[in-house]
């Protein structure tokens, strides 16, 4: 498990915690904030959208 406090910014400080996963992504060095990774196509996304769009 990793983690990592921010606020050098911001007027709070927040935390990320990361579970970790031996082999898994980012293994064995820091996760990455924004790693503009695509991990589902848009018609994926879109379907993710709307079903927390219907529950709302």
């Amino acid at each position: 498990m990793n983690y990592e406090a921010y606020s050098d910014k911001l007027p709070h400080l927040h935390f990320h915690i990361v579970p970790k996963y031996e082999n898994g992504l980012n293994w064995g060095s820091t996760f990455e904030m924004n790693p503009g990774k695509v991990y589902l196509n848009d018609e994926e996304y879109s379907e993710i959208m709307n079903t927390i769009k219907q529950n709302l």
